[in-house]
C-alpha cells in the first residue's frame, strides 16, 4: 500500500505538467502574433499618411515667380531625361495655361500644365512629370488629381479633360478615369509614341 501511494504522488506532478504544455518565456500566442502585425500595418499607415500629407500640389499662372521652379521640372524629365527638343517642350500656351507644381518637403519634385478652352468646354492637361527620385510615390497621382479637379472649377461637369499620353503611361492614365479616344498611336515629343485620351468631368 505504502508503495502504491508512493507511486501515486510521484505520478501526478508528470501528469499536471503534461497537461498544462510548456510555458517557455519566447513562445507567442496567436493574439500576440495579431497584435504585433496590427501595430507593424498601423505603423507603416502612418507613414505613408505622412509622407502624402507633405506633398503639396498646388496651381499659378506664368506671373507667378515659382513658374520657373514648374519649368525647371520640366527641363529636367523632358529635355534632359527624355531628349525632347526644347523649342518643342516650351511654347506659346505657356503664357496663358494655368500650371501645377508639385513639392515634397518644400522641394520641388513634379509638375502640369492646363490649356483651357471655354469655347470648347475642353481642358488639355499636358507636361505632367515627377522627377525621377520622387516617382512611385503617388505624385502624379496626386498632379493628375488636382488638375481634374481644376478643370471640374473652370469648365463644369460638362466639359472634358484630354491628353496626350505617352504609350507607357496608358495604364495610369486609365485608372484616373480616362479612355482612348479612336484613333492610331502617333509620334510627338520629338519622337515618342502617344495616344490620346479623354475623360469627362
Amino acid at each position: 500500500v505504502r508503495l502504491t501511494v508512493l507511486l501515486l504522488l510521484l505520478f501526478v506532478p508528470v501528469v499536471r505538467s503534461l497537461s498544462l504544455g510548456p510555458s517557455s518565456p519566447t513562445s507567442t500566442s496567436p493574439s500576440t502574433s495579431l497584435l504585433s502585425m496590427q501595430s507593424s500595418k498601423a505603423g507603416q499607415d502612418e507613414i505613408e499618411s505622412s509622407a502624402a500629407a507633405e506633398i503639396i500640389v498646388r496651381s499659378l499662372t506664368a506671373a507667378n515667380p515659382d513658374i520657373e521652379k514648374c519649368y525647371a521640372m520640366r527641363n529636367e524629365v523632358f529635355i534632359q531625361e527624355q531628349q525632347v527638343p526644347i523649342e518643342i517642350e516650351m511654347d506659346s500656351y505657356d503664357e496663358t495655361a494655368l500650371h501645377i507644381l508639385a513639392t515634397y518637403q518644400g522641394q520641388p519634385c513634379g509638375a502640369a500644365r492646363l490649356v483651357v478652352s471655354e469655347d470648347t468646354k475642353t481642358g488639355k492637361i499636358g507636361r505632367v512629370c515627377v522627377r525621377n527620385s520622387h516617382r512611385r510615390n503617388g505624385i502624379g497621382r496626386k498632379i493628375m488629381e488636382h488638375a481634374i479637379q481644376e478643370l471640374r472649377r473652370i469648365l463644369g461637369t460638362r466639359g472634358k479633360a484630354q491628353l496626350g499620353a505617352q504609350t507607357h503611361a496608358l495604364k495610369f492614365y486609365e485608372s484616373m478615369g480616362f479612355g482612348l479616344v479612336p484613333g492610331e498611336e502617333y509620334m510627338a515629343a520629338g519622337g515618342v509614341p502617344h495616344r490620346d485620351m479623354e475623360l469627362t468631368l
